[in-house]
Order: structure tokens, then C-alpha cells, then sequence
């Protein structure tokens, strides 16, 4: 079998095709995996503020006020205090 130059040409160029489809298969593949990794990350993030707005809502509606009015805050249900004592009062500046 005798090869001239179209059957060559023509056979570079449905390689060339096959590696080009295949390579954007693969970089299409892995930025689906980017997007729902993103996905999920927001999802965590939105279940986040989700709670954060929960607690602020919860500190704002049980909070009491000392001798001096200042505002007494006690930690929700459910929750650990992040570096303050619990039911303290917050210092006056």
C-alpha cells in the first residue's frame, strides 16, 4: 500500500482532531469537578451565615442588661464560646 501526501495529510490532521478532543474532554472533565467542588464549598458557606444569623438572632432576643445597662449576652443551645467566658458581661471601652 502506497502513501501520498492528502492520505498522510489526512491522517495528521484526524489524529491532530482526536488528541484535541480528547485533551478538551479531559480539561472539560476537571472543570466540572472545579464547579462542584465550588458548589459545595458555597453550600457550606451559605449553612455558615445560615447559623451565624441563627446565634446573632438568639444572642439579640435573650439578651439581659446589668445594673449598668450594659448588654448581657448568654451562648446559645447548641454552641461552644470562642475565647469569652460565657454569660460574662462584654468589657465597656
Amino acid at each position: 500500500m502506497r502513501f501520498d501526501a492528502s492520505t498522510i495529510t489526512t491522517a495528521v490532521a484526524v489524529l491532530t482532531l482526536l488528541i484535541t478532543i480528547g485533551s478538551g474532554m479531559f480539561y472539560l472533565g476537571k472543570l466540572s469537578n472545579q464547579v462542584e467542588n465550588l458548589s459545595v464549598r458555597i453550600d457550606n458557606l451559605h449553612e455558615e451565615v445560615r447559623r451565624n444569623n441563627e446565634q446573632l438572632l438568639h444572642l439579640l432576643a435573650n439578651h439581659t442588661h446589668d445594673e449598668n445597662g450594659n448588654a448581657v449576652f448568654t451562648v446559645p443551645p447548641g454552641t461552644e464560646p470562642t475565647g469569652a467566658i460565657p454569660n460574662q458581661p462584654a468589657p465597656t471601652q
